[in-house]
């Protein structure tokens, strides 16, 4: 379902960063989520059932589109809407951005409507959360 409120992922290692678009997605009705680095984002994603990624390039451990690899090599994690928020805009990195199926790049500082808007259009994944079942 498109323009319903999502589940955000975002990936900065900037904690002023995190809490800057966690508050700007909150207020458009969104609920979110944080992580400092890949790892810590791969562990999110395994834990949870995000529509969107707003993913950093520059992050310790792995860069963003190492993480963006790692989504596109996992079927659960495959279709998952990524969204780059970066300072970078070299072309090869767009280039590969764009070869990892990202759905947007946006440089910072960027505009809060083109972010949001750029959200809104995700599909929501929600009905292909997987569903918890008891062993017995």
């Amino acid at each position: 379902m498109y323009g319903s409120r999502k589940k955000v992922l975002i990936v900065d290692d900037s904690l002023v960063t995190r809490g800057q678009l966690s508050r700007l997605l909150q207020a458009d009705g969104h609920t979110t989520e944080e992580a400092a680095n890949g790892p810590d984002a791969l562990t999110q994603v395994d834990a949870h059932c995000f529509d969107v990624a707003v993913v950093d390039v520059n992050l310790p451990a792995m860069n963003g589109l190492q993480l963006i690899q790692q989504f596109r090599a996992q079927a659960r994690h495959r279709d998952l809407f990524v969204l780059v928020l970066t300072t970078e805009s070299a072309p090869h990195l767009v280039r590969q951005g764009k070869a990892l199926d990202v759905k947007g790049w946006l440089n910072k500082p960027f505009r809060e409507e083109q972010l949001l808007s750029a959200i809104r259009t995700a599909p929501s994944r929600q009905s292909n959360a997987p569903v918890a079942t008891g062993s017995g």
